[in-house]
């Protein structure tokens, strides 16, 4: 009869243990119905296009995870100028993204992208921003008690107070029915590189949860570039579905191998690279190419855009070196596409036994940026832009399936300084 009872005691505790463990699974039930004493916290997605508001999260998870506080994970901003239709039909999926203000702003939900749950592998406490308004806000974060948080310095450029106006900043939080009616500044040197203990411990003491239940950040509490252990939780990204199967389908219309490209040459990153004539040693992602320390190393113009005789050069060499029968082009304006493949078909006239190559270039240009980086993150090969956060994204996802990327205009060769 006493074992009975000890067996019986024994499965009540493992079943309790299953429910509650993050080893057996996010709890999402508990997440969405209970209140976290721990905190939370929330932030403006405000760091540039799709591949910034990724490194943002990437750096807010881990900031979440040593402050031990539950993430609100925000929509995606799809902003008007990166954007090719509001709303897309892909096969049997769709992105549900919502209409937004006259700002003319969609918004995109993270499952839209990616599987939320192999996140939870490293943060088990992770929900979305819609289901903290839906579940959660009004419990201890009601309308009319909603602080901003933000250091001296931003609101010493802001008028004295956190909330700031504008698109995204101001529009973020109206299009999602939030808004502020405080401000809370603080004036201690407290640091987002919370691997280092002291620092995590920092911010606990200062915005302990019983006071402060939601810190709402008005940009990712992270690092630009993002900080090294941030980046290590690219791994645990997983495609959606839909994102993976319009991919594959790319894919399986070009023969293997494949080399892919990133092209930047629209006429922002255009004057984005015009920096490069000043001699800095970091613009945007340069880190990528020049090391988190560059020393004497300044971005040069070839590491940032690209002339369609550059990148016939740098393309050439690898397609000979590997016998590619495919390139895939992936850009933000101009593919080149004609030029490539007229140089494809020059390279089959004149190098022997190449008469019966296969050489086909393709440029998909998809509604969802995203998917050109599911195909360039496939492919046998890549050449990337150093400067660039979209390359950046799709180096890490080559990293993480152990593929090599290489750059144009880098590693730098001589004469290439003849452009600074």
């Amino acid at each position: 009869m006493a074992h009975r009872y000890w067996n019986l005691a024994f499965a009540v505790l493992l079943g309790i243990f299953a429910l509650t463990s993050p080893i057996f699974g996010r709890n999402t039930g508990d997440l969405k119905s209970q209140w976290d004493p721990n905190g939370y916290i929330l932030y403006c997605p405000c760091s540039g296009q799709f591949s910034g508001q990724v490194e943002a999260f990437l750096g807010t998870v881990n900031f979440a995870k040593h402050l031990n506080r539950t993430l609100v994970v925000p929509p995606f901003i799809i902003y008007p100028c990166g954007r090719k239709l509001g709303r897309k039909q892909s096969g049997t999926s769709q992105v549900s993204i919502t209409m937004a203000s006259k700002e003319n702003n969609v918004y995109a939900t993270f499952t839209d992208y990616f599987d939320l749950e192999p996140i939870t592998e490293y943060h088990d406490r992770i929900i979305t921003l819609e289901e903290f308004l839906e579940d959660h806000a009004d419990m201890k974060w009601p309308a009319g008690e909603r602080k901003a948080y933000c250091s001296k310095d931003a609101a010493d450029i802001n008028g004295g107070i956190c909330a700031r106006g504008g698109n995204p900043f101001g529009t973020f939080w109206s299009d999602h029915g939030i808004e502020f009616d405080e401000s809370e500044i603080w004036e201690d040197q407290l640091f987002f590189n919370v691997e280092y203990a002291d620092h995590a411990e920092k911010w606990k003491n200062t915005f302990p949860a019983d006071e402060h239940p939601v810190l709402t950040f008005m940009n990712a509490p992270t690092f630009n570039p993002i900080a090294e252990q941030a980046e290590e939780l690219h791994k645990l990204l997983r495609w959606a579905p839909s994102i993976a199967e319009e991919g594959d389908k790319i894919l399986k219309k070009m023969d293997r191998p494949i080399v892919a490209l990133h092209l930047r040459n629209g006429a922002d990153w255009t004057r984005t690279c015009e920096l490069t004539d000043k001699n800095y040693q970091r613009i945007l992602s340069s880190y990528q190419c020049t090391g988190r320390v560059s020393g004497d190393i300044f971005v040069t113009r070839k590491m940032c855009i690209q002339s369609e005789e550059q990148v016939s050069e740098e393309l050439l060499e690898i397609v000979k070196e590997h016998k590619a029968k495919s390139v895939f082009v992936g850009t933000d304006h101009f593919p080149m596409e004609d030029h490539l493949q007229e140089e494809m078909d020059n390279l089959k006239k004149m190098e022997k036994g190449w008469d019966k190559h296969k050489l086909q270039v393709v440029n998909e240009d998809p509604d969802r940026p995203q998917v050109d980086m599911y195909v360039m993150a496939q492919a046998d090969y890549f050449i990337g832009n150093c400067v660039s956060a979209f390359s950046a994204f799709v180096k890490r996802e080559r990293d993480v399936l152990g593929k090599e990327t290489k750059f144009f205009g880098w590693p730098i060769k001589d004469g290439n300084h003849d452009e600074l």
